[in-house]
């Protein structure tokens, strides 16, 4: 069965492996890298390995906390994503990272639950460097989707292609890598013919009044906590520590803020492995 929740502050060992197994013509590049989307959080970005073997994953998130994990290379090829997991208490609760009250950087939405096929959701960014970049992503997805709103627009509305019966994650980074608190979560509904003709995703700029105090969580590090989070770039890959940075390379990118294809959202296919106890088989999708 799928896993459902993850223990924080366990040393989690990951496999990657290639997901043409037959030609192992999909490998990764290294170093690899844990995207974790910390529902109505903050997500972060975690070094987990410079090579193909010994890589690793421990979840410093406070326990309760939901998160869809997604595992990408240095090019930004992913390894898919998994179904939510529920953070729960593990060996020790000594790494996990104390959330914010007052986050300066947010992203809100005018949709708090379900979202039907075709339906326009408005996701409004407030703080933070434009220009913002977008992440969708549904869970057990083969991919992400990604679009970057032109210089200046702080509000993207999204037409919705997911696959009906799913859940889908929007995050949002700005130009220096950092990500905004208050990711959302969607329960996807409706029909399962997602072309929405005559439909298009766009951006624009507007005012945007930031969540009141404790609507939203960001990532602060405690003291002593044995792994930093920062707003700095991606870590090279000599460093070990979390950051709240978003990739600064990921595939499917589009620029302009048009609609993005939605074609990785309409695959519900498992194509990278499941959670198997504390372990995790990671198969990358894009030949590199």
């Amino acid at each position: 069965s799928i896993q459902t929740t993850i223990p924080a502050c366990t040393r989690l060992p990951i496999d990657i492996t290639s997901f043409d197994t037959t030609t192992n013509s999909t490998k990764g590049t290294p170093p690899y890298y844990m995207i974790a989307l910390a529902i109505d959080g903050t997500p972060s970005t975690t070094l987990i390995g410079t090579s193909d073997t010994g890589v690793d994953y421990t979840v410093t998130y406070p326990v309760g906390t939901r998160l869809l994990l997604s595992v990408a290379d240095s090019k930004g090829s992913p390894g898919g994503t998994y179904a939510p997991v529920t953070v729960t208490a593990g060996t020790s609760s000594s790494c996990i990272i104390t959330p914010s009250t007052s986050p300066t950087f947010t992203v809100t939405s005018n949709v708090t639950s379900d979202l039907s096929t075709c339906e326009p959701v408005r996701l409004s960014i407030s703080g933070g460097v434009s220009p913002y970049h977008l992440t969708l992503a549904a869970d057990n997805a083969p991919s992400v989707t990604n679009d970057t709103l032109p210089e200046g627009n702080n509000i993207y509305t999204y037409i919705s292609r997911a696959s009906p019966g799913g859940q889908l994650v929007a995050a949002i980074s700005d130009s220096t890598g950092r990500w905004a608190s208050g990711t959302p979560i969607f329960n996807t509904k409706g029909s399962a013919d997602t072309a929405c003709p005559g439909l298009v995703s766009s951006s624009t700029k507007g005012t945007v009044q930031p969540p009141s105090s404790g609507s939203n969580s960001s990532v602060s590090t405690p003291p002593g906590s044995s792994s930093s989070t920062s707003d700095t770039p991606l870590p090279s890959s000599s460093s070990s520590s979390s950051t709240n940075s978003a990739p600064s390379d990921t595939p499917n990118n589009n620029t302009g803020g048009n609609d993005t294809s939605g074609e990785v959202l309409n695959s519900k296919a498992r194509n990278i492995g499941i959670i198997l106890g504390v372990s995790m088989s990671v198969a990358l999708l894009v030949a590199i």
